[in-house]
């Protein structure tokens, strides 16, 4: 690994969000509609990996040249020599959104309908769910360690490590022959 996280940051910042946020203010100035439609493309795309980027970093993280291989396709897509966000908008984003486009706008109505009947008991039993959730976690966390603590304990002995059990009567225990003896 040449490149890490952190200092593929910068890289990826300055191509993926400075570059064509500047770029997207050039081409509003100059009303350019092919230029608006391009930097439109761009951030959809962008908004999507961006959504999915915790998801790839946690499995890319550990695979060689991840970070190489990240920048060279934020260029990729930002770049107008290549403009590779136009490409995979127009080939898969498009078709999938279009064909999907009234499922989507019937969800996103019925969670707008959602959030402006929203009352303050809502977010109550929200937060109070929530941090039922959070106790049930913490109580499930508290026990298994309880119980890996004990595990460890009562963990298994080594072969020579048994102590040797030699059957001796208790002291309230009496046995005939000892009865008779008294």
């Amino acid at each position: 690994m040449i490149v890490g996280y952190y200092s593929s940051m910068p890289i990826l910042m300055a191509f993926g969000t400075a570059y064509p946020a500047y770029a997207s203010f050039k081409a509003v100035k100059d009303d350019s509609a092919e230029g608006k439609a391009r930097w439109l493309q761009y951030w959809i795309v962008f908004a999507i990996l961006c959504s999915l980027e915790v998801f790839i970093d946690g499995v890319g993280a550990y695979v060689p040249l991840y970070y190489e291989c990240k920048i060279a396709f934020v260029l990729w897509l930002a770049l107008d020599r290549f403009q590779g966000a136009t490409l995979l908008c127009s080939k898969y984003v498009t078709p999938f959104l279009s064909e999907n486009e009234s499922i989507i706008d019937e969800k996103v109505e019925m969670l707008a309908h959602r959030f402006r009947n929203l009352k303050a008991d809502d977010v109550r039993n929200l937060v109070e769910w929530a941090q039922a959730q959070g106790g049930a976690i913490a109580t499930a966390k508290a026990a298994a360690k309880k119980l890996a603590t004990k595990e460890q304990a009562d963990g298994p002995q080594e072969p020579g490590d048994e102590a040797e059990v030699v059957d001796k009567p208790d002291a309230t225990e009496t046995t005939g022959e000892q009865k008779k003896d008294k």
